[in-house]
This record gives C-alpha cells, structure tokens and sequence, in this order.
C-alpha cells in the first residue's frame, strides 16, 4: 500500500516528477476534517444506540446474577481478565448501571465535540471493557466499534464543528494526512476486502444463492427480508455484486489519480450496501456501525458539491500535516506500530504457516486489536434455538422456553427473547468452546423462576435441548429435531 510520510517536498524537489508522485500519494491518504466531524458524530450515535440496546438487560448479561458471572471467565476465558477491564471490577448491576452511565455521558461528550481527546479515550476504554466483560454478545459491529475508537484516538475529529473548535483559528486546509488517517483507511480496506475474500463457498460464487439463504432466515431477519426472498433472481444478482463490491471497492481509497470521484462512488456504494443490510437482517449496530466509519472516508470533493470550500489542488498545505509536537509525534507512532500489528495480524489469519511471535501478538490482544473480517464465509441453512425442561421440587415439568405457563413467567421469557445480544449468545453455546457456558444458563433460569416461587414449585434441575430444522429455498422447511445437552442442578447461589 502506498507510503502516506506526512514530510513536505522542498522547493526544489517539488518540481521533478517523483515528488509530484508523493503528494499525489499523500493527498490519496488523507482525510477530510468535515468528513472527521461527521464520523465523531456518527460514532457517538452508535455507541448511545449500542448502550440502548443492552441496558434492558444489563442484569442479565453484566452483573454476577445473569448467565455469566465474573468467575466463570475469569475460570473460563483468562484472557479476557485485564486491568482496562473496569466492568470485572464488581458485579453488582448498581455498577454496571454506572458504568453504562459514564460511558453515554462521554458519547454525549464525544458528539459535542467537547474536549474531543478525552472523551474519544473514555468511549473506546468503556467499550474495550464492556467487551471484555461479555464476548460472547458481540458481532462484527461492535468490534468494527471499538477498532474505530481505537483509530479515532489518533485523529483530529474535533478540528471541526465541536465545541473545542469555537473561538479557535479555522485549520489552514480541511485535509489531514499522517499515519493516522492511512490507519483507518487500511482498517475499513481489511474489512471488506477480507469479507470479500472469505466469501468462497460455492452459494456465492457458483449457485449465487447466498442472499436468498440469508433472508429466509426468521430469526436474523427483518419482514422486508420475506419480500426479498420472493425475487430470488434479483437476489443472485445482489449475491455476485456483493462480492464484487467487497472486493474492488477499498482499492478506490487509495488511488491517487481521481481520487476524489473513485472514493467517494466506493463510500457511496459501501453506504448502500449496509442500508440494505440494515433494512434486511437484524444486526443490532452493525450496519450503523459500518456507515459511522466510512462516512469519516468521504472526501473534500464531496463536501464541496453542497457548498463547501474548496481545496486547493497539489501538496497539502501546512495546516495539514500533524503537528510537530512530542505529544504528536509520539501518538504518530502509536498509530504506525498499531498498523503494522493490525496487518501482521490479519496475514497471520490468512496466510497458513504465519505464526506471529508471542512478544509481538501479545500487546496487540491485550488492546483487543486481533480481528477476523469473515462473515458469512459460509451461509447458515438451519434455524436454531435452545429450550430448557425444568424440574420442580413437586415432581412438574416445566417448558421454560415458550411463555404461556402464568404471567409472570411469559413476560420475563418473552423479554431475554427480545434481547438482540441472546442469539450471538445462543451461537456461542454451540461447539466445544461454548460447553462451560451451558451449566451456567441452566442455572441462570434456575434463579429467575425460584426468586419468587413457592417452595414445591422452585426448580430442581433443568435440562438444556438443541432443538434444529433445516431450511428450504423453497419456504417448505424440515420439522425440528432436539437434542439433549445436559441435565444440570439448580444450585442455590
């Protein structure tokens, strides 16, 4: 990828061709500071409507009486026990309710751009925690979330239209360039360009019957989806640009002769592309998420067909270019180490036989920087759930999965089905990886339906099913069929 040294040509040198060639590549690596302001917003919107989102549940999913509790990944998954994990400091939901708090006051910080820095630091630091304290919730949204936070430490978002800015000289030009903004431009290209190429099974590229796979799918689906899948011509055709779009658009980024009409057609049809995804598939902040981030890629070019200035043309001008500072060049090489760990990470992903060296991927974990950018490698064709039999101390049976046993007990069932997080929980429990966590849901509904039942009515044990059917294109999709998991004893913590 080409090099984005933000050191200006002499005088001299600008006028040979290679220097020319350089400030060509370095314009192709900037960013816009209106575009930044834009994506500083955007973010903050994201992580209140993430915050949202998982508050209803925050018992459930953050305190020591839900299905996780601190011990059991702290038993369970040691990596994620760390220092910058402030949510693993108490369980109690009192704390995780204050942290919640914290984090969408530095949100509402972060949006008015109101000392920028800090609170870019505060919102990313929350969310690498409040990851660290529940991974199995999370999909490749709230990922893409914490890695722009990350990249957006080393950013200017509050040069423009923030309170920071107010009473401030306007910057000499709207670009920046650096290792920086060449930083998020390679993390959104890693994005698609991996979700492109992990997209090799034959329902993409041979039948193109990938699309109308997904939308059959009631349980990741919005109603717009039934409607879709009644046109699966359309669809194959959606299915093949998909991938094509994946894979050609993220070169438009770095491309240094029209540069300006090639990223912003990229941007623009990668905003589509997430618009239909939104529309379609219930993601939770993943399609906002990935809109967030590539609205900080638009360029100058495009602010200035709604009236904005308009750059000057050849190098950039010194207002540019990242301040001489020891506090700057210092996050300058932050960012640069970060990259190159981010790219030795994503080849070791790859490319068989990479092994990095534990020193090296050490601190890269440790941030939370390691990332797998294949979705929908392959096309799930089976709908799934988990139900649990309960045992009471009488002797009844009880069907926990499905309300309709008292009023009570509906509405608390009915609400975790709500819960937008509990299905990439539900896929979590599959596999060996996810046995651990099986007793401890068990004992989670054990909690819930004893708090306030009459003794011969408290639960005993609980039995966890597979229940599966396969689907059909066709819309006549195969009966279920369960499968036993465990029989596990209520415990009386």
């Amino acid at each position: 990828m080409p090099s984005c040294d933000p050191a200006p040509p002499t005088p001299a040198a600008a006028a040979r061709p290679g220097p020319r060639l350089r400030d060509r590549l370095r314009a192709a690596c900037a960013l816009d500071l209106r575009s930044l302001a834009l994506f500083r917003v955007a973010l903050a919107l994201c992580i209140l409507t993430d915050l949202a989102l998982r508050a209803p549940f925050l018992s459930q999913h953050y305190s020591d009486d839900g299905f996780l509790p601190r011990h059991v990944l702290i038993e369970h998954v040691p990596e994620y026990v760390s220092p910058l994990a402030l949510h693993l400091v108490s369980g109690s939901a009192a704390y995780q309710g204050a942290l919640f708090a914290l984090a969408a006051l530095a949100a509402f910080a972060l949006g008015l751009g109101h000392r920028t820095r800090l609170a870019t630091f505060l919102c990313w630091w929350l969310q690498l925690s409040l990851h660290m304290r529940d991974p199995f919730s999370l999909n490749g949204g709230n990922h893409q979330l914490r890695l722009a936070l990350f990249w957006a430490l080393f950013l200017p978002l509050g040069a423009r239209a923030s309170l920071d800015a107010r009473g401030q000289p306007p910057p000499g030009s709207d670009r920046v360039s650096g290792i920086a903004p060449f930083a998020l431009l390679v993390q959104v290209f890693l994005i698609y360009f991996c979700a492109g190429l992990a997209k090799d099974a034959p329902q993409w590229l041979q039948m193109g019957n990938a699309l109308h796979w997904v939308m059959i799918d009631p349980d990741w689906t919005h109603p717009l989806a039934r409607v879709a899948a009644g046109h699966p011509e359309v669809l194959r055709v959606f299915t093949f640009a998909t991938v094509a779009l994946e894979l050609a658009a993220p070169f438009a980024f770095f491309v240094p002769a029209w540069n300006g009409a090639l990223r912003s057609l990229a941007v623009v049809s990668l905003v589509l592309l997430q618009l239909g995804i939104g529309l379609t598939m219930r993601l939770g902040v993943f399609p906002l998420v990935s809109i967030a981030v590539l609205l900080g890629l638009l360029p100058g070019g495009f602010w200035e067909r709604f009236g904005g200035r308009r750059e000057a043309r050849g190098p950039l001008a010194a207002g540019a270019r990242p301040a001489a500072g020891g506090w700057a060049r210092a996050r300058e090489l932050c960012a640069a180490l970060s990259l190159v760990w981010v790219v030795a990470h994503n080849l070791d992903f790859w490319l068989e036989g990479l092994r990095l060296p534990a020193w090296f991927a050490r601190p890269g974990h440790a941030l939370k920087l390691d990332q797998y950018w294949n979705m929908y490698h392959s096309v799930h064709r089976a709908q799934f759930r988990w139900d649990m039999l309960g045992t009471t101390a009488s002797g009844e049976q009880v069907d926990l999965s499905h309300p309709g046993y008292g009023p009570r007990w509906a509405e608390r069932v009915q609400s975790l089905a709500r819960d937008p997080f509990w299905r990439e929980t539900a896929s979590n429990l599959q596999g060996g990886a996810g046995v651990f966590l099986r007793p401890e849901l068990a004992a989670f509904w054990c909690r819930q339906w004893n708090a306030d039942a009459p003794p011969a009515q408290r639960l005993v044990r609980v039995e966890l099913f597979y229940v599966a059917r396969y689907l059909r294109l066709s819309g006549e999709h195969a009966p279920w069929s369960a499968r036993s998991e465990g029989e596990f004893r209520c415990s009386e913590r």
